[in-house]
């Protein structure tokens, strides 16, 4: 994602998809100096590129050592170097990838990024809120509900309030070849003591993807089994199989639900690290009954 990088001492910010410059609490360059104006310039992604336009401020934008005219807007690539009022403090474009989803607290300094594709809020270890993209359209999981989002959108976790910059992705090409999670198996090779559990992603075409062991291995291990369970047994479509209640499930596994959510989000960035799209639906939840699913149905569980 694209990242500014202040030469003077290292200080890396990463950009969202506009990144407001100047001395307001609202910009997310947000440089404190008496010559910064308060709304300075505005760095965008636009049709694949970096641009920096400068917003009629009072000491200047400068690219490459070149003042922009007031007003005006220019392109970036990697290592374009930029100064905001005063020449000597210099930034550079160190990575001019394309933006990916961030937040920011709201009249805080914490923020937090996208990684595999999933923004998680507060934080990783405190999986409160999850947002995804898929098909353009921006989504928040919020225990068992799923809330569409726009850019600039506020939304509450672990009691903050945070701003949303969320990338368009109007003008990216979908990959349409992409595997999808809908579109693969999983394969457990479980030993007898069931102390060691391989996994295995099974595509459509091509070899199996080896899938790291984790701590969430068993639990995708036990809901794959209830899932299997349910569609041995016939009783049930396929819709219905392999459905739990969270409370059970934590019983189960002798965990908790900080424990439960935790791994859910860890296996979710790891199948979405793996090129699966859609990897939030490797955990599915059903909205307003409390209750969670393996979202994969062709499964092969096998003795070592």
């Amino acid at each position: 994602m694209g990242a500014l990088e202040r030469t003077e001492d290292g200080r890396r910010l990463h950009l969202p998809g506009r990144a407001l410059v100047g001395r307001t609490s609202a910009c997310a360059v947000r440089i404190d100096r008496r010559y910064i104006s308060r709304e300075h310039a505005v760095l965008g992604w636009t049709m694949g590129y970096w641009e920096v336009r400068d917003l009629g401020s009072r000491n200047g934008t400068f690219v490459d050592g070149q003042r922009l005219p007031s007003g005006a807007s220019v392109r970036l690539a990697a290592g374009s170097t930029l100064a905001f009022g005063n020449e000597e403090e210099r930034w550079r474009l160190v990575d001019d990838d394309a933006p990916q989803a961030m937040a920011f607290a709201v009249g805080g300094d914490a923020s937090a990024e996208a990684m595999d594709g999933l923004l998680v809020l507060p934080e990783a270890d405190r999986p409160e809120v999850t947002i995804f993209e898929e098909l353009g359209a921006w989504t928040a999981e919020v225990g068992d509900r799923r809330v569409e989002l726009s850019d600039g959108d506020v939304i509450e976790a672990g009691g903050e309030r945070w701003r949303l910059h969320l990338p368009s992705r109007l003008d990216a090409t979908i990959d349409l070849a992409q595997p999808k999670i809908s579109n693969v198996g999983l394969r457990f090779g479980v030993s007898q003591d069931e102390e060691y559990v391989e996994t295995q992603l099974l595509m459509e075409e091509g070899d199996p993807i080896p899938v790291p062991t984790r701590s969430f291995t068993y639990l995708l291990l036990v809901l794959a089994r209830l899932r299997e369970q349910d569609a041995l047994e016939g009783d049930l479509g396929p819709a219905e199989h392999g459905w739990i209640h969270t409370d059970e499930l934590v019983r189960m596994l002798k965990t908790d639900v900080a424990t439960l959510n935790v791994h859910i989000c860890r296996a979710r960035r790891l199948v979405s690290s793996l090129g699966i799209g859609n990897a939030v639906d490797l955990i599915e939840r059903r909205q307003g009954t409390g209750q969670l699913r393996l979202g994969v149905a062709r499964l092969l569980i096998e003795s070592l």
